[in-house]
């Protein structure tokens, strides 16, 4: 076991070092959030323990040569220790911090942890985890090999509000090693102000807390609360995860990554309030309250994994760049049908039948892409990019003059011939998948109503009509995706 004192005497010294020069902890506050996070907890001690833990192992700073503290007191050993000691703090660079599963407990001894970034298993010498974490649980900390037994070298063992599912597991695997840090993780380790840790909020609070955060993230009008309501409370009909996963996937991607922590904390909070069926008409704080001593539940929030989807809109993304435009639209139409198969409304659903209109159109089905346009702008009306497209292909000027310059005895006939080019359209979405996931959203009660600015990417392009690379093009010059304007009045609008 590490002696006592060990992992202060080192966090004393960097906390000392930092203070001394009023200018280098004002920047370091700054920089954790440290103010905003204390008027947010009503146990500052957790947080200003996260904050001298992501002094010592996280920040570098320009005192320690741009290195941390951790780094700079092994390399120069300013207390002048004994060999063996530094060894033990030199040790500990070799730490590994992030989420952890609780696999097994060996109660007086330790834990058996798996990572979920290196998939590898550590027993934990730690006393005090083994009486208080459970097997099963998700746990966020900083472990470190010292003298060949791993240890927890950081401030505590945080339970984390949710059971990572493998999906996530994939996600987290991808991350930066070591970038779910200590900054990270206090904005879920905050609680709300003026409550005791044990005490959960009344219907009331929760409401009024996941209203403030959806409001935070651009969320507001996405659905109703009494929406919301039905999907928790019917759990036969949607399924204990649906909610968690649907309000993760309706995510703005804009939003900071504190907004999204302080949306899933609240919205499980507000969701343990909402009576179940399956409790007999029992919320699950009410049921937790009256279970019997020994008897396992678990009411946590499950997240999940959206990349499969992201990973093949990528994809879509390059055979377009490239000109590819029938690959292009299938991989779109995977998309819309992975997520049908699912049953989960998605924020990016709206870009991607827009993005699918553009290919029906490059590749001569314009009946089918004013049809995929029209349900582009109904999913979100605010969409600027489908209302730009939508100009372009459908409502072109050009067209218009074409159109006029036809003799008047003509004029009814085309008109006639292009309302029912408009009827085939409508009739080809019917037979896609799209219109099948449109009928979804609807019947879930999503509105992507979302003011969502796009800068497309421009092409040059070669004799063959294949791009070759990102072009940079004047304001006054004709817009290179051929439309014969200029491109301030085109993609450049």
């Amino acid at each position: 076991m590490l002696a006592k004192g060990f992992l202060g005497q080192l966090s004393n010294w960097v906390s000392e070092q930092t203070a001394k020069d009023e200018a280098v902890m004002e920047k370091a506050t700054e920089r954790f959030g440290l103010r905003k996070l204390l008027e947010n907890v009503s146990e500052p001690g957790k947080t200003l323990g996260l904050f001298s833990e992501w002094l010592v192992f996280d920040y570098k700073q320009s005192i320690f040569d741009n290195r941390t503290g951790l780094e700079f007191f092994t390399e120069q050993n300013p207390l002048h220790l004994p060999k063996e000691e530094i060894e033990a703090y030199t040790d500990m660079r070799s730490f590994e911090v992030g989420q952890f599963e609780v696999r097994k407990v060996e109660t007086g001894k330790g834990v058996v942890l798996l990572s979920f970034a290196s998939d590898k298993e550590y027993f934990v010498h730690d006393v005090n985890a083994s009486l208080s974490l459970r097997e099963n649980q998700t746990v966020w900390t900083r472990i470190a090999p010292i003298g060949g037994l791993y240890h927890c070298v950081g401030s505590l063992f945080f339970i984390m509000p949710m059971r990572v599912k493998a999906g996530m597991r994939e996600v987290i695997a991808g991350w930066k090693k070591n970038s779910y840090d200590a900054k990270a993780v206090a904005f879920f380790a905050t609680d709300s102000p003026n409550r005791e840790p044990t005490e959960t909020p009344s219907y009331e609070e929760s409401l009024q807390n996941f209203k403030n955060a959806l409001g935070k993230c651009g969320m507001t009008g996405f659905f109703s609360i009494p929406t919301f309501t039905k999907w928790v409370s019917d759990e036969k009909k949607y399924g204990r995860d649906f909610t968690p996963h649907a309000l993760d996937s309706l995510i703005p991607d804009s939003v900071a990554f504190k907004d999204v922590a302080e949306l899933v904390r609240v919205s499980a909070e507000f969701t343990n309030n909402i009576p179940r069926k399956s409790l007999k008409g029992k919320t699950p704080n009410e049921a937790i309250r009256e279970r019997k001593a020994g008897e396992v539940g678990d009411w946590e929030t499950d997240i999940f994994s959206k990349e499969k989807y992201f990973k093949v809109l990528e994809k879509a993304n390059e055979y377009m760049a490239q000109g590819e435009f029938e690959k292009s639209y299938n991989a779109f139409e995977q998309v819309i049908k992975d997520l049908l198969k699912d049953k989960l409304p998605f924020f990016h659903t709206f870009r991607v039948y827009a993005n699918a209109a553009v290919c029906c159109f490059h590749k001569g089905d314009e009946m089918l892409g004013e049809a995929l346009l029209d349900a582009s702008l109904r999913i979100n009306p605010l969409y600027d990019f489908g209302m730009h497209q939508k100009e372009r292909y459908v409502h072109d000027p050009t067209h218009e003059e074409e159109f006029t310059s036809f003799p008047k005895k003509d004029q009814k006939m085309i008109q006639g011939l292009r309302d029912d080019m408009r009827k085939t359209g409508k009739r080809m979405y019917q037979h896609r998948v799209f219109s099948k996931y449109e009928k979804l959203l609807q019947e879930l009660g999503v509105s992507l109503a979302y003011k969502a600015k796009t800068v497309p990417d421009l092409y040059s392009f070669n004799k063959d009509g294949n791009p070759m690379k990102k072009a940079k093009i004047g304001r006054n010059e004709s817009c290179l995706c051929g439309s014969g304007k200029k491109f301030k009045k085109c993609c450049g609008r």
